[in-house]
């Protein structure tokens, strides 16, 4: 190919264009007083024919203004429970004049930590987190420099800040007490990432549960699996706990995608069953049969 892509436009080039220093350009796009109207517009037509676009949020920065975004740092982008977190965000932001910035941490700690000091460097008006970390010098830090935080799904740890979460303890409690009540006593639970605090809360309502129903922790425990994030994982966990001697009759998955391969696994199933049933953590818990 002997086309060279075209390079976009830069401002000393509106510039050399226009006849004007690069302080004059700079002043005219940006729409600084103290420019002539007529020189003014010799820079904006040289802009137009070089089809020259202002960075807007560099220009922000110059100048120490903080920009329109918001940035989320969620989870797993994967996870259509964030991406419909995301879209309703998104939404609302828009109705305000501003516009979302989302990064995905794939449930790191050392990405979120690297994402959230990269927003804070693009000088975002807020940031909308679902922290996977148990404690954040750069959220703290960020509060420190104006910038608001605010927790969403997972709560604050060791930093004061608004956080918008569920109930998860007491909700698990009564999807299991729900499944007590059909005359289920072996309940298992298959659970997300063990250091999540919402895997931690739904773990300890399912304990209650239990233990209200006369199981003890350690009988419980036998039909726990955790430390499973996606379908695949979950699916696996279901088939081994269906092997087991006195392996669970009903079962409590801790989140969406968790009950998703739970049900694969019921489906592969090769043989009839015992009446299993499903419960999640929606706000009306639910049965498959």
């Amino acid at each position: 190919m002997t086309d060279r892509i075209r390079q976009p436009a830069t401002l000393v080039d509106v510039a050399e264009r226009a006849g004007v220093s690069l302080k004059t350009a700079s002043r005219a796009v940006n729409n600084e007083p103290h420019v002539a109207e007529a020189t003014r517009r010799k820079v904006a037509r040289a802009a137009d024919e070089l089809g020259f676009q202002l960075n807007s949020m560099a220009s922000l920065l110059k100048r120490g203004i903080r920009s329109n975004f918001i940035g989320l740092v969620t989870g797993d982008l994967a996870n259509p429970f964030y991406s419909s977190l995301a879209k309703g965000v998104e939404h609302e932001l828009r109705s305000k004049g501003l516009q979302l910035v989302v990064s995905s941490t794939d449930e790191s700690a050392e990405r979120e930590r690297a994402l959230v000091d990269e927003m804070v460097a693009r000088q975002v008006r807020a940031l909308i987190v679902v922290s996977t970390l148990e404690a954040s010098d750069a959220l703290v830090s960020a509060q420190e420099r104006g910038i608001p935080v605010v927790f969403v799904d997972r709560p604050a740890a060791d930093i004061e800040a608004d956080s918008v979460v569920l109930d998860n303890r007491a909700g698990a409690r009564q999807a299991v007490e729900h499944l007590v009540a059909h005359g289920h006593r072996r309940v298992g639970f298959v659970g997300d990432f063990s250091r999540l605090p919402t895997h931690q809360l739904r773990l300890d309502g399912y304990l209650e549960a239990m233990a209200a129903a006369g199981v003890t922790e350690l009988e419980a425990r036998q039909w726990v699996r955790e430390d499973l994030h996606d379908a695949a994982g979950a699916r696996g966990a279901t088939l081994d706990l269906l092997g087991i001697a006195d392996a669970p009759t009903a079962l409590f998955t801790s989140n969406n995608r968790v009950t998703i391969g739970a049900l694969t696994a019921f489906r592969e199933r090769s043989h009839p069953a015992p009446p299993w049933s499903a419960s999640t953590t929606s706000t009306s818990p639910t049965c498959s049969v």
